[in-house]
């Protein structure tokens, strides 16, 4: 009886059936086969574990190479090396977390019937936005960047106090400020962050400039599909290329189209270096990009900078004895839970990571980019690398949390994180940029500053203007110590001390 129905059917309804039969299939069987592997990792940690003996010291080839005599291996370099390796299941990455729960297209066509019911009911008006650009722009004010001072950096050069220079047509000569060198850290030591939207930032660490996920464009897709912008980036690109500087690094921590635009990829080319997870490399060489690291978890790989030069008081108080300094940078590919894809159709078909950036074999800097949390990866994380100087951590797009908590971070998650790295400063970013899920525009915002109340850390944890510069000494780390905080440069700068 049941086949005499199925063969009576229109052949739209068996197409239908029949594909939404494979798809579910196909979906089945990767969510068995991911938790076979995920079973097996965890299996295979213990018993590694037990094979130890309590010492901790078994060592085998494929594990971290490293020697019972001169080096203990600690369950977290274990679980590293056992649990958290990246995971390919037919041809396609997966996630090797408990926590995870993968995202199907019946859960992605619910979620639209849900944002069209929240859109009738908000009258389009989803986010929570103000009527007028006024009230929005008083919420969310951008700052001019300090461009003079993002140049001098990048070039190797002091920068004055004050925002007090002469312009002859294009270039700027600072005046000089005897009380500079108190204000602001010694260019060497001195780390910058600017936020531009979304993740997109610029981090500057001494004169090496890094990039990060780069959007800058008004509309995610485009301009009829949307989403637009809510807040403009403060600078665009073509200037910042043109007339400030061409960063030596662009870090991408996965594909998504609101941490990587083509209009950013076609602009900087091969004039940097793009630091990419693995798969990435393939779809930048087809838009002519050949300038590419491509890591995977875990990977660590050093970079080549440009070493600054001694400055003249530099050389004459002898603190550089008149010599090109060596530090040595780093860059840590480390998991995050995640995914990736910019269409239907290549779906996880390249890796999704967190970076984090050494120098002289100290973590300075963590680019997160998008994660869910999990404990076990991210006190993993601190206990290879922590401590961090300084963290941009997403807190933004985790409503409804049903549907958002496997993938991305609340601001409570975010201060979590910061507590299982021993972040020294934190600042939430994947916020007030594009509306892309249920929770009010503000509200990240107002949480993480309520957060950074409670946990007495106001000027430690923080929630980002747009445009405005973050200046610290990257040498000096006090991870229970709040910071002082002083504006310069006509208030576009922060210098945190």
């Amino acid at each position: 009886m049941f086949f005499k129905k199925l063969t009576s059917l229109s052949i739209p309804t068996k197409v239908f059936l029949g594909t939404t039969f494979a798809y579910a299939s196909y979906t089945t069987y990767i969510y068995t086969v991911t938790n076979y592997h995920i079973e097996t990792r965890e299996n295979d940690y213990y018993t590694k574990l037990i094979e130890s003996n309590g010492n901790l010291s078994y060592t085998k080839d494929n594990i971290s190479q490293k020697c019972a005599c001169d080096h203990t291996i600690s369950p977290e370099e274990l679980i590293r090396d056992t649990k958290l390796q990246a995971l390919l299941v037919n041809g396609r990455f997966e996630n090797p977390f408990r926590e995870y729960r993968q995202q199907t297209v019946f859960e992605f066509l619910a979620m639209r019937v849900i944002e069209l019911f929240d859109w009738a009911t908000t009258s389009g008006n989803k986010g929570g936005l103000p009527s007028s650009e006024e009230e929005l722009r008083k919420n969310l004010p951008v700052f001019s960047p300090d461009l003079e001072l993002l140049r001098n950096n990048h070039l190797g050069k002091e920068t004055s106090v004050d925002d007090n220079h002469a312009n002859n047509g294009n270039h700027w000569f600072w005046l000089s400020s005897s009380s500079s060198k108190s204000v602001l850290p010694q260019l060497a030591n001195r780390l910058c962050f600017t936020w531009f939207g979304q993740s997109c930032s610029l981090v500057q660490l001494s004169n090496i400039s890094f990039l990060l996920d780069p959007i800058f464009s008004d509309h995610l897709i485009d301009p009829v599909l949307g989403p637009k912008r809510i807040t403009p980036s403060p600078v665009d690109l073509e200037t910042l290329l043109d007339k400030v500087l061409v960063p030596e690094f662009i870090m991408v921590s996965h594909n998504h189209p609101d941490h990587l635009d083509p209009h950013s990829i076609k602009l900087i080319g091969n004039k940097s270096t793009w630091i990419v997870p693995a798969g990435m490399r393939h779809y930048l060489a087809k838009k002519g990009i050949y300038n590419t690291i491509e890591m995977n978890w875990w990977d660590r790989a050093e970079i080549e900078v440009p070493q600054l030069c001694p400055s003249s008081d530099a050389k004459e108080s002898g603190s550089l004895a008149g010599q090109k300094s060596k530090d040595k940078y780093e860059v840590v590919c480390v998991p995050a839970m995640h995914w990736s894809g910019r269409h239907v159709t290549d779906t996880n078909k390249s890796l999704w990571c967190s970076f984090i950036i050494l120098k002289n074999g100290h973590s300075v800097f963590f680019h997160c980019g998008d994660t869910g949390y999990s404990n076990e990866l991210f006190k993993t994380i601190g206990h290879l690398y922590s401590p961090i100087k300084f963290a941009a951590l997403p807190i933004g797009q985790y409503c409804p949390q049903w549907h958002q908590k496997p993938r991305h971070i609340n601001p409570t998650e975010a201060v979590n994180i910061m507590d299982d790295l021993k972040v020294h400063k934190m600042v939430g970013v994947h916020w007030g940029t594009f509306v892309l899920s249920s929770e009010t525009y503000l509200e990240p915002k107002l949480m993480l500053e309520k957060l950074a109340r409670v946990n007495e850390k106001l000027n430690n944890i923080i929630a980002p203007q747009f445009g405005q510069t973050i200046v610290m000494d990257m040498t000096k780390m006090d991870y229970e110590r709040d910071d002082d905080v002083k504006d310069i440069r006509n208030g576009k700068c922060l210098v945190h001390r």
